[in-house]
């Protein structure tokens, strides 16, 4: 393999896979400069009370799942660690759900044991994870997009950050090359070759026709392989004033990520056939700047006016008495997340 197409020549050539502790150095060093301002390493829990945590990490997808109107989420069951497979299966016909499915950590981390499941065996399998999950109808939708929206307590409206579809990766025929090939034309695909080698190694030298898609994943995740793609040129006042609709469900928050699946940009603005799959809270990340054409200068400026953002909203909630963690609130709270996030990588090696 040429050294140009080698994946860790490609990890430290683009900025886009560069670990996250390297990435977010500049980002961090600011976040420091707003704390200081803000006379708090707390200031952010402030900002959706709604949210444990604020939502930096570690916040219970389920419990914010519960604020939306059941139309605007895929169908969604809750299953308790330890539930028995029994149980888990009366759940399942009760809430009316078919396979294929979705199954998620209750408490997620970067995509870590998200899947797409088909059959009964594959779920019980799942279910003896020590963790309490999330079992989802198959959104099958045509495309994914991600929406970063923030709203100030003291203003109508709120502001549309970021737009972003999430291209899940994939391959286009041309009628002559195959899937091997048609992948090492790409950085994701090179990128996840040594996963997709152990999980679709039946596809590789297969030929699809000019125009036919193969498609290696249905999780809009960048480290599963997406492509993400800056829309932020689509976001006007309708997009806006759509999502400020879907915000006065969501009591307590202000700051938050939205990944969606739905057929159009055109029917989101209509909140017409879509499905909210995922709410971030203030952890959540400005997907567009994952572009392949984006600036890494520009993709930090992003960063620095979102904690700035942050930093205000925050201010605000407190004049109107919500109160930030204390130290002790989030030492407890970040010693429990350190513990389940290793327990979710152990859990990824087994």
């Amino acid at each position: 393999m040429k050294l140009k197409k080698h994946p860790t020549y490609l990890k430290w050539r683009y900025w886009e896979f560069w670990p996250f502790y390297i990435l977010y150095i500049p980002i961090f060093a600011y976040w420091s400069w707003v704390a200081l301002r803000a006379r708090s390493l707390l200031f952010f829990t402030a900002v959706n009370p709604g949210i444990e945590g604020g939502g930096i990490s570690g916040e219970s997808k389920w419990k914010i799942y519960e604020n939306l109107p059941k139309d605007f989420i895929p169908n969604t069951v809750f299953i308790k660690s330890g539930t028995c497979n029994e149980t888990i299966k009366k759940t399942f016909e009760e809430a009316g759900l078919a396979f294929p499915i979705f199954v998620k950590p209750n408490i997620g981390k970067r995509g870590r044991l998200v899947a797409k499941l088909n059959d009964w065996e594959a779920l019980f399998a799942y279910a003896k994870h020590p963790i309490d999950f999330l079992i989802q109808e198959f959104a099958d939708h045509s495309y994914e997009y991600s929406v970063y929206y923030i709203r100030h307590p003291e203003k109508p409206h709120g502001e549309v950050l970021s737009l972003t579809w999430k291209e899940h990766l994939r391959v286009v025929g041309n009628g002559k090359s195959t899937v091997h090939e048609l992948l090492q034309e790409r950085r994701q695909g090179l990128m996840r070759m040594k996963e997709i080698k152990a999980e679709h190694k039946e596809k590789l030298d297969y030929k699809p026709q000019d125009g036919e898609i193969v498609k290696f994943s249905d999780i809009g995740n960048h480290a599963r392989g997406s492509t993400f793609h800056n829309q932020n040129h689509l976001i006007d006042d309708q997009l806006r004033d759509a999502f400020d609709q879907v915000f006065t469900y969501l009591v307590g928050i202000h700051v938050c990520r939205f990944d969606i699946k739905c057929n159009s940009i055109k029917e989101l603005k209509q909140l017409h056939n879509f499905k909210i799959i995922e709410i971030n809270g203030v952890g959540g990340e400005l997907a567009h700047i994952y572009d392949k054409d984006y600036s890494l200068w520009q993709a930090y400026k992003d960063n620095f006016y979102l904690w700035e953002q942050v930093l205000a909203i925050s201010r605000a909630n407190k004049i109107r008495g919500i109160q930030e963690a204390s130290f002790g609130e989030g030492l407890a709270y970040l010693w429990r997340y350190r513990n389940y996030r290793k327990l979710l990588g152990d859990l990824m090696k087994t």
